[in-house]
């Protein structure tokens, strides 16, 4: 045995270890839609959430992957079921009888398992189901061993006073539950408590309040598998239930009348003389005297002194069950711990009794029993453990009958401490929205109270609902009250923002060159773009093909903003989109030309490097052009031509023609021109050595009044020494500030030297001669 529980138990544990089953949300598709599909239980979505590491709900979204803990939800599920079918194995071997501590403690683990459940504690529920068929095994090995023994029934169920008093007892005491109960056995009831007396077979008779009974006989023949039991009625009522076994045989001893059971149920009550009677299920024979009264199936007869008896009444017929309904779930909390239960009334009922089982029904285990309900609805407080409960109503007429049973119902309690919780759909949260007419969707738990601003809200079964409202400028607060079956509430606060639409300003910069108030030219291959608009605006621009060329936010103070948009050559065509915080969106078209291309200038007539005239024509001609300047000064350009005459100074002269297109393109052509007319006007002449001597150097340096830049360097000028004549080149000098030249005189030098000319010639070509004689 213990390396059968040790190998399933270390099999739960490896697959504990495995994370579960991956999914993927679908639209529309809540938390609670996958743990109820997943882990067919809607309210463990909080396991969902804790094994992805999620805070809440709201966190779950269509597309995203979860793990769902299936594997170990299932690992529990199927060892409950296996230690209550273990429970159920044991209980019909008698093992409340004869291992009735060992059978308790199978039962305590199991619900000790079914708490772990309860808390998602999937490896402590295991555990303890577990040992409860390690318990449950012992249990039924013990009720094998002493399946011979003459104790053969036990107080399964008690409620308020029981006592019992044993063959040499003299006094009534106590009888706690699981007390086994032996032949000579008597046991009694007081007021307002009840006795269930459970027999090896699973057989039940339960006693009602003021009531006493002796039994009297129990036997069983371990060969044929029969049993024998005799019961006899002091006083109050009696309710039986057999167990359907044909090898079972109960009679009924009521002060010398022997009751012959023929039906699965009866009840009998003795009061004073009276004897009622009642049959359910089959027949009753009585014996008195040598006389025979027989009471037929569902009837009922009241049987006086020297055997006189009433006419058999009909039973009253069964009452339908209303609530719980079948298969609910009835939640408790702190604040609230009751459960209400209602019938249909039943003609002729002056009142009721309900019975309450716990996880059986066949109600072997009963938990509440009261028969003087005056009114079709009762209500229980203080509900214990949680757990799956049967209950049943038999109504009972003016002479005592109980009428026939109603079919029982089934109904699940759960502690539920937990505040409802709340998952709003749209708006979404922190959206501004544009519409004061809105439709607020959302989810809840299925049979919430739902208030929204005070005003109920419907919520359907699975947990969705929605609602109208109508917005007013601004923030909306909204205020979701919320209380679930269990009486537990919340209270949670959403703000919604109304903005009504209005329209985003736009101030493009004045330094913007536009040529109107959406059409814009530039010489560039990008465009700056800037103005002003509301603060915290997104700035998109598109182009003409839906591309997003640039974007940017507008300052948060001054709403400012500047963007660089590239272009391409030729016209460009774009949408500037604003969209505001307040999600107010503006859509500005305009296009941008760009022109690379400058203006083309040229002479029509070559412009001379020297001029000899004082006086310049200038013709040029100029294409895509929209203004040119000369010398920085703006000329009319028409007839793509221009035409002007300008007066030279003396020197170099600097010409500058420059063009601009519309989009600040531009040409220059630039020219030097040198006009000079200054030449020497006097002339003084000096020679070194004064005394001239043959095969010596002679220097003339020659003087004049006026040297302009443009003069040339160098004179040509003539000498004569005697009758010879020469010629040289006077050259210059920037130091001396005088033209100067030597030569060499000859040995046979004679006669007297002189200069005879000097011929000087500026930059333009000018010349003038100076002669000697």
């Amino acid at each position: 045995m213990f390396f059968i529980l040790w190998f399933v138990l270390s099999s739960f544990l490896f697959s504990q270890n495995k994370e579960g089953t991956t999914v993927t949300v679908k639209k529309g598709q809540s938390i609670r839609d996958l743990a109820k599909e997943y882990l067919d239980d809607a309210d463990l979505w909080g396991e969902i959430l804790k094994l992805n590491n999620l805070k809440n709900i709201t966190d779950v979204k269509p597309g995203m992957t979860l793990v769902i803990p299936s594997s170990a939800v299932a690992s529990a599920g199927r060892e409950i079921k296996n230690a209550q079918k273990k429970i159920q194995e044991a209980t019909a071997l008698g093992a409340k009888l004869f291992a009735p501590e060992i059978i308790a403690e199978a039962i305590k683990l199991m619900d000790d398992a079914l708490a772990k459940k309860k808390r998602s504690d999937w490896n402590g529920a295991v555990q303890s189901a577990l040992k409860s068929i390690e318990f449950s095994a012992k249990a039924i090995d013990e009720s094998k061993k002493k399946n011979n023994v003459q104790t053969q029934a036990v107080l399964s169920q008690k409620m308020g006073n029981v006592q019992g008093r044993g063959n040499n007892d003299l006094i009534w005491i106590d009888t706690p539950i699981k007390s086994q109960l032996s032949e000579g056995q008597k046991v009694r009831t007081l007021s307002q408590s009840f006795a269930e007396i459970s027999f090896k077979d699973a057989s039940k008779l339960v006693m009602n309040a003021n009531s006493q009974a002796i039994i009297q006989k129990m036997r069983k023949s371990v060969l044929e598998n029969k049993q024998e039991s005799k019961v006899s009625l002091v006083e109050g009522d009696i309710y039986a239930l057999l167990s359907g076994n044909k090898k079972k045989k109960i009679s009924v001893d009521i002060n010398g009348v022997e009751a012959k059971i023929n039906a699965d149920r009866f009840w009998f009550n003795k009061t004073g003389n009276s004897l009622k009677v009642a049959s359910y299920g089959g027949s009753i024979e009585l014996y008195q005297n040598g006389k025979t009264i027989i009471i037929g199936e569902n009837k009922g007869t009241i049987i006086g002194t020297n055997t006189t008896k009433s006419d058999d009444a009909e039973l009253l017929p069964a009452t339908s069950l209303k609530s719980p309904a079948q298969n609910t779930t009835v939640f408790k909390s702190d604040i609230k711990n009751e459960i209400n239960f209602s019938w249909d009334a039943v003609p002729g009922a002056q009142r009721y009794w309900l019975e309450i089982a716990n996880e059986n029904s066949s109600f072997t285990d009963l938990i509440f029993s009261q028969d003087n309900i005056g009114i079709n609805e009762f209500r229980i407080y203080d509900v214990k453990n949680d757990g799956v409960y049967y209950w049943r109503i038999t109504p009972i007429d003016k002479d005592g009958f109980p009428g026939q049973r109603s079919i029982p119902r089934v109904f699940k309690v759960i502690t539920d401490n937990s505040a409802p919780y709340l998952s709003v759909f749209s708006p979404l949260p922190g959206e501004i929205l544009k519409t004061d007419k809105i439709t607020i969707s959302g989810e809840t738990e299925n049979f919430v109270e739902l208030t929204i601003n005070d005003e109920k809200t419907s919520v359907d079964s699975s947990g969705k609902f929605s609602k109208s409202f109508v917005l007013k400028p601004g923030p909306n607060n909204v205020v979701f009250s919320l209380k679930d079956l269990a009486a537990n509430t919340d209270t949670v606060i959403r703000t919604f923002y109304y903005a009504p639409p209005k329209k985003p300003r736009l101030y493009l910069n004045n330094d913007i060159s536009e040529s109107d108030k959406s059409e814009f030219l530039t010489n560039l291959l990008e465009f700056p773009l800037s103005g002003r608009t509301d603060s915290l605006s997104q700035i998109l621009v598109f182009d003409a093909e839906g591309n997003i060329t640039c974007r940017t936010m507008s300052d948060s103070i001054t709403g400012n903003f500047g963007v660089i948009v590239p272009l391409k050559p030729g016209n460009n065509t774009f949408t500037l989109l604003i969209s505001t915080h307040l999600r107010d969106t503006l859509k500005y078209p305009f296009s941008v030309f760009s022109d690379i291309i400058p203006p083309v200038i040229s002479y029509l007539d070559e412009i001379p490097s020297i001029s000899l005239s004082e006086e310049l024509s200038l013709n040029v001609k100029v294409d895509d052009a929209e203004v040119i300047y000369l010398n920085g000064s703006s000329r009319k350009i028409s007839s793509r031509t221009f035409t002007e005459k300008i007066t030279l100074a003396n020197g170099y002269n600097y010409i500058n023609l420059t063009a601009f297109d519309k989009a600040g393109n531009r040409s220059t052509l630039e020219k030097i021109v040198l006009f000079d007319n200054a030449l020497p006007e006097k002339v003084t002449l000096n020679f070194l050595p004064q005394n001239a001597a043959p095969d010596l150097f002679f220097q003339v340096n020659v003087s004049v009044d006026r040297v302009s830049h443009e003069t040339r360097r160098t004179a040509l000028y003539e000498y004569a020494i005697g009758d010879r004549t020469y010629s040289g080149i006077l050259r210059f000098s920037e130091v001396t500030k005088k033209f100067t030249d030597s030569f060499f005189i000859p040995y046979d030098y004679s006669g007297k030297i002189r200069i005879t000319k000097i011929t000087f010639q500026n930059s333009s070509g000018l010349t003038k001669d100076f002669t000697f004689n």
